[in-house]
């Protein structure tokens, strides 16, 4: 279990670097696991598995194009996109956090969310996804 966390965490850790400075990313993760971690009273270790297995999303949908016909389609993940989604996703959402706060700050307020079940954008966008997933699972034969 803590070998698949060390992965995670170094997934996690190489796409937050930018222009290769690896100390600046290691510190901004570290800081929001740990004002997580304080916060709710949960060791840093079970904070991503925690958060991974509330963000588990088996499907993904994708618009294909079929003689001038668009289609969403359903696609099963395999684990390693399943990984890079959930990363994408949370990045993401504190990228759109308008705050004018450290961005450690705005990654654990949404790492916080999604373990407190609060409003998220990024379980909102699991939930669609499944709904999607549900609604246009007659069009899988295009796949």
């Amino acid at each position: 279990m803590r070998k698949q966390v060390k992965s995670i965490y170094t997934k996690f850790l190489g796409s937050l670097i930018k222009k290769g400075n690896k100390v600046a990313a290691k510190r901004i993760l570290d800081s929001s696991f740990v004002k997580v971690s304080a916060k709710n009273k949960i060791p840093v270790y079970l904070i991503l598995n925690k958060i991974f297995s509330k963000l588990d999303c088996f499907l993904e949908i994708k618009k294909i194009k079929i003689r001038k016909n668009l289609h969403i389609v359903p696609f099963p993940l395999n684990s390693r996109r399943q990984d890079f989604l959930k990363i994408k996703w949370i990045l993401e959402s504190a990228k759109e956090d308008l705050r004018k706060v450290d961005f450690s700050e705005k990654i654990s307020s949404e790492i916080s969310n999604i373990l407190l079940n609060k409003k998220s954008k990024i379980l909102s966008k699991k939930d669609y996804i499944k709904k999607q997933a549900l609604l246009n699972r007659s069009n899988i034969h295009y796949r």
